[in-house]
């Protein structure tokens, strides 16, 4: 996420590429641009500013006959009561990052590599209050067929429809399977 700032250039180029092979949609490089993510690497301070910048850089590329997805990962904390993270903290964190990507000008949200069902549900309440573009939720599952945290794709289906989810898939895993 650095690099939307210190090496625009390099995340342009990332984006070209991905054009010249086809690409249809582009993510932004923002998977952990939140602010507890951000802290650790000392940019905590400069969360709207990462991701509005991670949004437009893409955007540069995308031009306007290909989409640019807002990319939302997990915070990197674990939810009280198995983690010290409060769900009002998350959601706020969500927010802050999602409203600068809708900002920089994304026209959906991929909320990915989702592991905690709560988690996931914080990320898509957060998108719906700061914008209505379309929301994509995707999970990592491993050989068993479970998130780390033990969700099976179908609780992710079931949890997704209640919540006004666009799409939903698989990421970062085992694959479709």
């Amino acid at each position: 996420e650095a690099y939307n700032l210190a090496l625009p250039q390099a995340v342009l180029s990332v984006h070209r590429a991905y054009r010249a092979a086809g690409a249809q949609l582009l993510t932004t490089n923002t998977i952990g641009g939140n602010r507890t993510r951000l802290s650790a690497a000392g940019l905590g301070d400069r969360v709207a500013e990462v991701n509005r910048t991670a949004a437009l850089l893409a955007r540069e590329i995308a031009g306007h006959d290909c989409w640019v997805a807002g990319s939302v990962g997990p915070i990197g904390e674990l939810l009280a009561p198995l983690g010290s993270l409060a769900p009002e903290a998350a959601g706020a964190e969500f927010r802050e990052q999602i409203g600068a990507l809708v900002d920089g000008g994304v026209d959906c949200l991929l909320l990915e590599t989702h592991y905690d069902l709560a988690e996931a549900r914080l990320a898509i309440d957060a998108a719906h209050h700061q914008c209505d573009l379309p929301v994509v939720c995707s999970m990592a599952f491993d050989a068993r067929g479970r998130t780390m945290l033990g969700v099976r794709p179908a609780q992710l289906a079931q949890m997704a429809e209640r919540a006004g989810v666009d799409a939903l898939g698989a990421n970062c895993g085992q694959g479709p399977a």
